[in-house]
């Protein structure tokens, strides 16, 4: 259903809904030893960004996750994904996240999963 979805470069809504899944998310700006995950942990309620795999190495002192507390029966990520940037808002903006990303050029696979259950996924992309 979605597996034309790629880029380095794009705007992105994806809505999960329905979910009794542990957890579930998009890794972006993927590819076969890179990727960039944003996810939900249903059990914890927490959202998690995660660039340790999202190549070259920036910051890395000040840590690769990035976590806050989200509470809801809905979550939508907006991302917006450049070459080099990453700027994701949670559920409209109750929580944002902008950080740093230097992949590969080819790293340009998006793939969404659900691990220990399922979540109803609607998701848009616009290429920028």
């Amino acid at each position: 259903m979605y597996d034309a979805f790629t880029g380095t470069s794009f705007e992105m809504i994806c809505e999960f809904e329905n979910f009794d899944a542990k957890e579930f998310g998009v890794q972006f700006r993927a590819g076969y030893y890179e990727k960039t995950i944003i996810k939900y942990d249903a059990v914890q309620k927490k959202v998690i960004l995660d660039r340790t795999f999202s190549g070259e190495s920036v910051g890395d002192q000040y840590g690769t996750v990035r976590k806050c507390f989200i509470d809801a029966s809905k979550i939508k990520f907006h991302l917006f994904v450049d070459t080099s940037s990453v700027e994701i808002f949670i559920n409209d903006g109750e929580e944002v996240f902008t950080n740093r990303i230097f992949p590969k050029e080819d790293s340009k696979e998006i793939r969404f999963f659900t691990t220990g259950g399922k979540a109803l996924l609607h998701a848009t992309k616009w290429d920028l």
